[in-house]
């Protein structure tokens, strides 16, 4: 015998409700609450995007990590050579950030340098665009620590305490 679950809760809880009525009741509440939670983490999000250097840098990040975490390992040169536009228009958007202090400014072109040394490392080979991707992800690393913008989308927690990236070491 096949039970009509929603008809037998609807019955249970005496909501008078067809099954099709209250499925639907159910199924717009969960919507509600799931858009509620979406835009709860929106409106966190947005609050560190107040800080430009901060929306900036995790946009960068968020080119870099897959390709130094998984392209990287795994010698993916297709994978790096077309994230370089990307990583061009992230590290240009954080190099516009306005910035005061004259080690950040220092940071910021290093990291642009990083990239365009990707791009020319890109036309030398495998090994030197590994090697480059390495350059761009410690210049990274250095305007992240400059900046003590810690916080941009989670990047200090690939980190242990000693500085190692993911059980190595750089």
């Amino acid at each position: 015998m096949k039970l009509n679950h929603m008809a037998l809760a609807a019955t249970i809880l005496g909501l008078g409700l067809a099954p099709a009525a209250w499925a639907n009741q159910h199924e717009h509440a969960a919507k509600d609450a799931a858009h509620a939670t979406h835009d709860a983490a929106h409106g966190a999000k947005d609050a560190a995007h107040a800080d430009p250097m901060e929306h900036a840098l995790e946009a960068f990040h968020d080119v870099l990590h897959p390709l130094f975490h998984d392209a990287l390992p795994k010698k993916d040169a297709k994978a790096i050579k077309a994230a370089i536009p990307g990583l061009q228009k992230r590290a240009a958007e954080v190099a516009a950030c306005k910035m005061t202090d004259k080690a950040c400014i220092k940071a910021c072109g290093d990291l642009v340098t990083s990239v365009k040394d990707l791009e020319a490392a890109a036309k030398k080979g495998d090994k030197a665009l590994m090697a480059a991707l390495d350059h761009v992800h410690g210049a990274f690393e250095a305007i992240v620590k400059t900046t003590h913008h810690d916080g941009h989308g989670g990047h200090a927690e690939h980190h242990g305490a000693d500085g190692a990236h993911d059980g190595h070491q750089h």
